[in-house]
């Protein structure tokens, strides 16, 4: 994360946000709405309800940009839907063994696959950062000076820590509701698919959107 971090730092002008911010304006001064957002965010996520962090946090410094974000949201959802359905469906005809409730590869398989998914989750990690960023980032200053950047980068490594030291928490409970993975070969192919479709709505448009909204299309 430091590293993606500090390359968008060096190459866009001491900007981390990947661009997704160009629209919304900077905001000096934070009124109470926008600040008890992030609070309302963690009270919804504990009670196991998917929401999108963009429209959350977003939709408040820049109220005029959520028709956009709902419209590439939207074709982003569509388009993840109609992509998982031909993946899966061509890979099930490929191998029905792989997809059936009872199977379970072979121990030499599993290593191989356990490898590609921490390639696969290095890619969706920037895929996502490059798209979600600029949620968090919305209550830094545009342009970090060195001591406010790694400030910054204190505090995001500390919260990721809390993350993984409860093994996901209530969010990881949640991605476990909403799908039936188990193997590494599965995780790695889903990590291919949500990384590219999210790295194409990247590059199509700046306007930020939701994540969220692509995964559960998948």
């Amino acid at each position: 994360m430091i590293v993606i971090f500090l390359i968008a730092w060096i190459w866009n002008d001491a900007q981390i946000h990947f661009g997704r911010l160009e629209n919304f304006p900077e905001v000096r001064r934070f009124n109470l709405i926008q600040l008890l957002a992030p609070l309302i965010l963690v009270v919804i996520t504990r009670l196991k309800s998917p929401i999108s962090t963009t429209f959350l946090i977003l939709g408040l410094f820049g109220g005029s940009n959520i028709e956009k974000m709902l419209t590439k949201s939207f074709f982003g959802y569509g388009i993840a839907f109609g992509i998982a359905i031909l993946v899966w469906g061509i890979l099930v005809k490929v191998d029905p063994k792989e997809y059936k409730e009872d199977h379970v590869p072979d121990l030499k398989s599993e290593k191989r696959w356990a490898l590609f998914q921490w390639l696969s989750t290095i890619y969706l990690w920037v895929a996502w950062l490059r798209q979600d960023a600029a949620n968090i980032v919305v209550y830094l200053p545009r342009q970090l000076s060195i001591l406010e950047f790694i400030l910054a980068m204190v505090m995001l490594v500390a919260a990721l820590g809390i993350i993984l030291y409860t093994n996901g928490g209530t969010i990881q409970e949640l991605v476990t509701e909403k799908s039936d993975i188990q193997w590494s070969k599965a995780a790695t192919i889903v990590d291919l698919v949500y990384g590219t479709i999210l790295i194409v709505f990247y590059e199509w448009s700046k306007m930020p959107m939701s994540t969220t909204w692509v995964f559960l299309g998948i």
